[in-house]
């Protein structure tokens, strides 16, 4: 058998995009022809450039056909280099950031599984790990916190086939994902959050938005609150539920017993029924509806439209009441008030304390006990001062220090009586 006819039980297949060239011989073939000559004759015949042949691989793959001639062989015998094709640019978040997408992602799944099976989240927190009231549905992000990195594309490397021709690379593609002026990116890539609030993203998009905006209610649906921002809510507050704010709250609807905690105003359109376990901490002014079993404490002025029951309620400056009734509890008023009823007839007590703010009261208290151990502080530092600079004339550089040091101290101390003393006063 000549190597013609050998080459009825030859076959060569390249891959798609012709790097690579594998030959297989098939059964039957008569093994005295079976050469490596004869083979190589068959690949030069296909055009194959010699470079990329590998004749290991040959040499091999004829010996094993040889042996066994009634079965099939095959193997790669020519290998040109593949096209490196350009990694497309996109942007990576960091890795805080991710865990809180993907746990957000789980929280969305947990809550739709609850929803079609109608069970309470409170009674599914140890079969799905989600803890619907802790775990927020916001992302809270601080202004200059990293968030991820930009990635540039990269360049194609060409490569070349088995028949020495070029394989065109594609260059990689310029990522659109856009960021909007709440984030700012340098020269390396890195974004970091140019104002603290909500991070709002897409799968193109990402952007922070200053006002946190709940459209429905406080409740298993968004989790606890605890913003840096001002936060707007168009519902209520679900029971046992906290929203903090580091500004201003506004509430549209009814807080039932819940917590809010805001530095700076609150707006309670609905008013707050808090059966004895609601919690209003407010650093601003207050303006609701009404309260009802409320522990409030508010920084500046109260002002309440209809009325204020069974409630602990400290104001630091003015209540405006003018309209409403006050039946039950206790008031702790720092300023003047103007309060349209006071009790009931029912002679519910309630109990109003004019000039006594008792959290201030304990503040004073401790203050003003504190005056006396300030000023033997001062004392005792500044004899100690006067004692070591009447013993040496020449200070070691040791001793030199500590003269420094005690006399820093005595300033330091003398200013702190000062201050709690200018405090007391002022109270």
């Amino acid at each position: 058998m000549g190597s013609k006819e050998l080459d009825n039980f030859l076959r060569f297949v390249t891959s798609d995009d012709r790097t690579e060239g594998s030959l297989r011989i098939e059964p039957g073939f008569d093994p005295e022809a079976l050469e490596a000559d004869a083979v190589y004759a068959f690949i030069d015949a296909k055009a194959i450039n010699r470079s990329y042949v590998d004749g290991d691989a040959i040499e091999q793959l004829v010996e094993q056909a040889g042996a066994d001639s009634e079965a099939t062989h095959e193997a790669v015998v020519a290998r040109g280099e593949a096209a490196q094709q350009g990694r497309d640019g996109g942007f990576v978040w960091q890795e805080q950031v991710k865990t809180q997408l993907d746990e957000l992602d789980k929280r969305i799944a947990a809550a739709k599984c609850l929803e079609e099976t109608g069970a309470s989240p409170d009674e599914a927190d140890d079969d799905n790990g989600v803890d619907f009231y802790a775990q927020s549905a916001f992302i809270v992000v601080r202004r200059g916190q990293k968030l991820g990195e930009l990635v540039e594309p990269t360049e194609g490397v060409d490569g070349v086939d088995i028949f020495g021709n070029s394989v065109t690379a594609r260059d990689g593609k310029k990522t659109d994902f856009k960021l909007d002026r709440s984030l700012t990116c340098d020269e390396q890539g890195a974004v970091y959050a140019a104002i603290s609030g909500v991070l709002e993203t897409t799968r193109s998009s990402a952007k922070i938005c200053d006002v946190l905006h709940v459209h429905g209610f406080v409740d298993f649906s968004c989790g606890n609150i605890d913003f840096p921002g001002p936060v707007v809510i168009d519902k209520g507050v679900r029971d046992r539920f906290v929203v903090r704010s580091e500004k201003d709250v506004h509430i549209r609807e009814l807080v039932e017993a819940a917590e809010v905690h805001a530095a700076g105003d609150l707006v309670l359109d609905g008013g707050m029924a808090g059966r004895e376990r609601g919690m209003l901490r407010i650093g601003g002014n207050l303006t609701a509806r009404y309260l009802d079993g409320v522990d409030a404490i508010v920084g500046r002025d109260c002002e309440i439209a209809k009325e204020i029951t069974n409630c602990t309620l400290v104001v630091g400056k003015h209540l405006e009441a003018p309209n409403a009734a006050i039946r039950g509890g206790r008031l702790h008023l720092a300023g003047a008030s103007d309060v349209g009823q006071l009790g009931s007839e029912q002679g519910v007590e309630t109990v109003v304390s004019l000039g006594d703010i008792p959290e201030l009261s304990r503040l004073l208290q401790t203050a003003t006990e504190l005056i006396p151990e300030i000023k033997q502080r001062v004392a005792d530092t500044q004899e100690k001062f006067d004692s070591l600079s009447n013993m040496v004339r020449k200070p070691t550089g040791a001793q030199a220090e500590q003269l420094t040091e005690l006399q820093f101290d005595v300033c330091n101390t003398q200013t702190l009586l000062d201050r709690v003393q200018e405090g007391v006063q002022a109270v």
